[in-house]
């Protein structure tokens, strides 16, 4: 059950083994995101060696001209790896929110960790025809949104019910992009779906996916 817990990583062996079985499985069994959600020593010497190995649009986003990763959690930045949700880029925004965990950057950490909510919800269909969506969700509710403090609240995730939501999500996204259905071809992957959180298919709808919270003292002074 260390797996689901993010507590540890395949061995060599196991990967070959599921490889050979699932075609890809080596992929996602070695990607970084599992060393990331493992890791709980300071981040500063493994974060660049980690970015290192994502795609490198995603590379290009988090890290500057002289390839020195740069933790700002800009809204240009959170939303050009909003926009290519993926593993890739889920590992980015939990690299990102650690190091300015580490630095007691609170407001960027918050605005990662809001990130960070907004890509599970792109990704719940994936995870879920994985059969991971609910173990994944708990390890960030656990490891990143229940850290996440900032002016006396602390995110409250632990009952969301993350299955429904991104179900619902979804089915919006599906019903804008009937709108615009000329138009659907030339948007990313995540487009309708994004402009549904951000609220520009109904107030409402995005009302819906507001991350709870509760009064809590900050912890870092």
């Amino acid at each position: 059950m260390g797996y689901s817990k993010g507590e540890h990583v395949p061995q060599a062996r196991l990967v070959q083994r599921a490889a050979q079985v699932a075609p890809h499985s080596a992929y996602y069994l070695n990607h970084p995101l599992w060393q990331v959600l493992r890791t709980s020593a300071p981040f500063n010497r493994a974060a660049h060696r980690w970015v290192r190995e994502l795609a490198p649009e995603i590379q290009q986003i988090v890290l500057s001209l002289h390839g020195e990763l740069v933790p700002s959690a800009s809204r240009h930045t959170l939303g050009a790896l909003e926009r290519r949700a993926g593993l890739d880029s889920l590992a980015a925004l939990t690299i990102l929110f650690r190091l300015n965990q580490e630095h007691c950057q609170k407001e960027w950490a918050w605005d990662c960790a809001v990130s960070i909510f907004r890509v599970l919800l792109l990704l719940g269909p994936w995870l879920e025809i994985r059969l991971v969506d609910m173990r994944i969700f708990k390890i960030y509710v656990e490891k990143v949104f229940s850290c996440a403090t900032l002016e006396g609240k602390q995110m409250a995730l632990e009952r969301y019910d993350y299955p429904t939501r991104t179900l619902l999500l979804h089915m919006l996204a599906d019903e804008l992009k009937v709108c615009f259905a000329d138009q659907r071809e030339r948007k990313m992957p995540h487009f309708y779906a994004l402009q549904v959180l951000d609220g520009k298919f109904q107030t409402k709808a995005a009302n819906c996916f507001q991350i709870p919270v509760r009064s809590l003292g900050d912890e870092c002074s």
